[in-house]
């Protein structure tokens, strides 16, 4: 287990303001893409972040009435989208990578940890950043839309894998 004592956590806004209580929502991810769509302020909208390089993403327990089991109970505000410096799972992330012959530290220093105790699951995920965007339509197809884009992205990733080791 990794030992979150030497954490501090900044507390960020969720993008785009979702109203009164916290944003449930769902985590999509294909390894090499990772989204998270949650409820808009205004009925029948959408957020949807993209997270720019991903590295590792972590959706599910425990949820806000079992938060004492999780390392960063009164470090992390709930309902709050948070970013944790001084990472263990970061760390660990990146000693585990350096073993790849394309290993760049200089691309580690962009990874932040993203945090989010949410109503029912703890959301977390590495990556350098996130994009956000204000989806209008069905909950199911702002989903296939992400799903699409995963795809296409995933597609343009492995190409770009391909050339790079060629």
């Amino acid at each position: 287990m990794f030992d979150f004592n030497q954490v501090t956590v900044e507390p960020i806004e969720w993008p785009i303001a979702y109203g009164h209580g916290q944003p449930e929502g769902t985590a999509l991810s294909d390894g090499l893409a990772v989204f998270f769509v949650y409820p808009a302020r205004v009925p029948g909208r959408w957020v949807v972040l993209r997270f720019q390089e991903p590295e590792s993403v972590c959706y599910g327990t425990p949820n806000i009435s079992e938060l004492d089991s999780q390392a960063l109970a009164g470090k992390a505000p709930p309902g709050q989208l948070c970013i944790v410096h001084n990472s263990p799972w970061k760390v660990e992330a990146e000693r585990t990578n350096a073993a790849h012959h394309q290993y760049d530290p200089r691309y580690w220093e962009r990874i932040k940890h993203y945090f989010a105790f949410l109503w029912d699951y703890t959301f977390q995920c590495l990556a350098s950043g996130f994009v956000a965007e204000e989806l209008n339509g069905p909950y199911a197809q702002v989903l296939a839309n992400a799903v699409d884009s995963m795809h296409v992205s995933g597609e343009a990733k492995r190409a770009n894998d391909r050339n790079a080791d060629a």
